[in-house]
């Protein structure tokens, strides 16, 4: 008898050897610099965040640049090689600033590059 219990709770263990936290991202980190697309001159105080989290959001500085910090939650992974590697699917980024037209930007990655930034350049265009 207890040797069967003994294996009833051992056997949950070994399920769990190789279970590490990994990162999951939900968005990646995305960077990038905010100018007028007629004189490529840099755009203060524009808006730039990600519709799936519009509360996710920055605000670019004098020299129009702006940095968005990537989401992630952890989950438990097994592990096998390239199994717990970090990803990211598609997002779409918006950028705004009064006076211009607002920019839409969809971006993604596949597993093949495994890249957890985006840096982009972004032109406004006057309304």
């Amino acid at each position: 008898m207890q040797k069967l219990l003994g294996a009833l709770l051992v056997a949950p263990l070994i399920g769990l050897c190789g279970c590490v936290p990994s990162p999951f991202y939900e968005s990646p980190r995305v960077n990038g610099r905010v100018v007028a697309a007629d004189t490529n001159i840099p755009i203060e105080g524009a808006r730039a965040f990600l519709e799936e989290y519009p509360e996710h959001q920055a605000t670019t500085d004098d020299r129009g640049m702006f940095y968005l910090d990537s989401l992630s939650k952890y989950h438990w992974c097994f592990l096998l090689p390239d199994a717990c590697l970090p990803f990211w699917q598609k997002g779409t980024l918006s950028v705004d600033f009064p006076g211009f037209r607002a920019a839409r930007i969809e971006f993604g990655t596949s597993i093949e590059n495994r890249s957890d930034s985006v840096e982009l350049t972004i032109l406004l265009d006057k309304e």
